[in-house]
């Protein structure tokens, strides 16, 4: 009898430490996402701009819980894309990339064209290790607004990226071997067992 040879491994992804499981990665409740389709009165513009303008100034001492709170009364009183793109990004910060995800996603709704959320959204997928959705979005983002701070993190996702095509490659090669390596033992098999009913 032949031995049997060890079979080629598949190759996995290492475990990133900066990749954050979907379990950790939200806020609980879901932040409140307001009504874009409600028409604001000069009284919520002018909450509205207080609001942001404190939120502003919270994320800019680190206050993120305070600068959220105040984001959503923006969000509530006069929702715009920069102001969803603005509260994903504190998300973001907070290492809550699917609230991120959610908030950068109703921005692009409001405004397909929002550089800053299309980043945000990105950097949200790469913390979930998402690397083709970050990928997409991230060179998206760039195109609209570039940065060299993002273009630091594109650089991190793209050599995630090519690593992934790159397992992805070697995995599929394997399959194929391991395939006609038994399309090979099946086709002995038979052919043994021919010969023996011929006998």
């Amino acid at each position: 009898e032949e031995e049997e040879e060890e079979e080629e491994p598949l190759e996995v992804e290492e475990a990133d430490p900066n990749v954050i499981p979907e379990a950790d990665a939200d806020v609980s409740p879901p932040q409140d996402m307001g009504d874009a389709a409600r028409e604001p009165s000069e009284a919520d513009y002018e909450k509205g701009a207080e609001a942001k303008g404190m939120a502003m100034e919270m994320m800019g001492n680190g206050d993120l819980d305070g600068a959220i709170k105040h984001y959503t009364t923006v969000v509530s009183l006069t929702p715009s894309a920069l102001v969803y793109a603005n509260r994903g990004a504190c998300f973001l910060k907070m290492k809550k990339p699917l609230a991120a995800i959610r908030d950068s996603s109703k921005a692009l709704e409001l405004n397909p064209d929002s550089g800053k959320a299309f980043k945000v959204r990105g950097k949200a997928y790469a913390m979930l290790g998402k690397w083709v959705e970050a990928a997409r979005d991230i060179g998206q983002g760039q195109n609209i607004d570039y940065d060299e701070d993002t273009r630091e993190v594109q650089k991190v996702v793209d050599g995630k990226m090519d690593a992934k095509h790159k397992r992805d490659a070697h995995n599929k090669a394997v399959e194929e071997r391991r395939a006609k390596k038994r399309q090979e033992k099946l086709r002995k098999q038979r052919a043994k067992e021919e010969k023996r009913a011929a006998a």
